[in-house]
């Protein structure tokens, strides 16, 4: 993540978590990630592809190649096809299977979950929310303390939801990503009103 963009996305995620805590007793933990797996079956299709067409090349082109070049060329050039893949979000998005891209993202959610710590709140109110750039996937994490079930029966929040997860994908900036994720506040005081002596907890910065 660039300095710059990096920077907006911190101030933004600490006046999102301030919003939504001011209101709740929710310790939310906001983490932004390139992706939920380094390399995916979309990219080793590409790669393979790739490789299939240099040796196609190689063979019925009508220039001469050494016979060493059919060895290297086709492995060379499909690894960098195939890496190059892994960093772009359109093939991701249009070569893995949805529910692949889904099942990547929970996996990699829950792992954060416990590894940053949002399972140890004492009211067990925790809630993460993870962004996934090249998959363009919001997921949100919840303790066994948030009801989920009756979160999601309140419209105000199911709406904010749905709509957090398309201005991700339509590529929104940070600031208008945090206002959407802030009016989950209102439903959010109402599963977990704050109390007299509530503590923050886990920190209100982002996570990278």
């Amino acid at each position: 993540m660039r300095s710059e963009q990096g920077d907006a996305w911190k101030q933004a995620a600490n006046e999102a978590i301030l919003a939504l805590e001011a209101e709740s007793s929710a310790e939310v933990v906001i983490a932004v990630r390139p992706h939920a797996r380094a390399f995916a079956l979309g990219d080793v299709l590409i790669g393979t592809c790739t490789a299939f067409a240099i040796t196609a090349f190689l063979l019925y082109s009508k220039w001469v190649f050494p016979l060493h070049t059919f060895l290297w060329a086709p492995l060379l050039m499909g690894g960098i096809v195939g890496l190059l893949s892994s960093r772009l979000a359109l093939t991701r998005r249009l070569l893995d299977l949805k529910n692949m891209r889904h099942s990547q993202v929970q996996e990699l959610a829950q792992s954060l979950f416990v590894s940053l710590g949002v399972c140890n709140t004492q009211g067990r109110t925790g809630i993460l929310v993870l962004f996934c750039k090249r998959e363009g996937l919001v997921e949100m994490v919840c303790d066994v303390g948030v009801d989920r079930e009756r979160l999601e029966g309140e419209k105000t929040f199911a709406k904010a939801e749905t709509n957090l997860a398309r201005l991700w994908r339509s590529g929104a900036s940070p600031r208008v990503l945090a206002e959407a994720l802030s009016e989950m506040a209102p439903a959010l005081a109402e599963v977990l009103p704050k109390g007299q002596n509530d503590v923050n907890e886990l920190s209100d910065e982002m996570a990278l």
